[in-house]
């Protein structure tokens, strides 16, 4: 038993590794779609960004709730709401985000919302009957410090990895593959400008990686 239990510890180690990795890597997308979006595009190019932008923001809640940063992963989930309010993976993702930070009744309300959408989702229904497990054992007291395992803050540990769950992980890797393709052939159908000269060549690249900087993180705020 206590071997297996330090085979647990040591993937879920490795888990949370590849997805700060990924984590990073998404805002990196959405910082290209973002330049990507400032140039002239047909109906069926901004359609395509759009599914990606979209794509990416619930990879990013995905990866960010892995690492139980909740907070962000609320941020890049409440923007992937923004563009289609109905997504099963974004209100899920975002109600694992939600009782993270202790919102138990929204986090209930999303996962509900879930269920209307797709009442087969047995990821959903084992969420929402541990969170109800959790909300109803849960004595009320002041707030405390963050808790420094990988207990959630609404009081319970997060589920163990279902087939499922397992099959949206590869899925997420494969996806690194399809963005870096979308983002070649944008950049192939709009080539950037032709550099600056020499000598206002740092100042033009500081200011340009400062802008899209701000704007990538902006993309995932609420």
């Amino acid at each position: 038993a206590a071997f297996r239990a330090a085979c647990a510890e040591e993937d879920e180690h490795k888990a949370r590794e590849v997805a700060f990795d990924a984590a990073i890597y998404y805002l990196d997308v959405l910082d290209a779609i973002y330049v990507a979006e400032q140039r002239p595009m047909a109906p069926d190019q901004q359609e395509a960004m759009r599914a990606l932008k979209l794509a990416t923001l619930l990879n990013r809640g995905a990866a960010l709730n892995k690492q139980l940063d909740w907070k962000l992963s609320l941020k890049a989930c409440n923007q992937a709401l923004l563009l289609d309010k109905d997504n099963v993976k974004g209100l899920y993702r975002r109600a694992v985000a939600l009782a993270g930070l202790g919102q138990g009744a929204e986090a209930e309300g999303d996962l509900l919302r879930v269920l209307e959408l797709a009442p087969q989702n047995k990821d959903a229904q084992r969420r929402l009957r541990e969170l109800r497990k959790a909300m109803k054992k849960k004595p009320k007291q002041p707030k405390k410090a963050p808790p420094s395992s990988a207990e959630a803050e609404d009081g319970f540990t997060p589920l163990s990895q279902s087939p499922e769950e397992a099959a949206e992980l590869k899925r997420m890797e494969a996806d690194y593959n399809a963005a870096n393709a979308a983002i070649a052939r944008a950049r192939k159908a709009h080539p950037p400008p032709p550099p600056p000269p020499a000598g206002d060549a740092f100042d033009l690249f500081g200011s340009d990686i400062a802008d899209h900087s701000f704007m990538a993180e902006s993309a995932v705020s609420e």
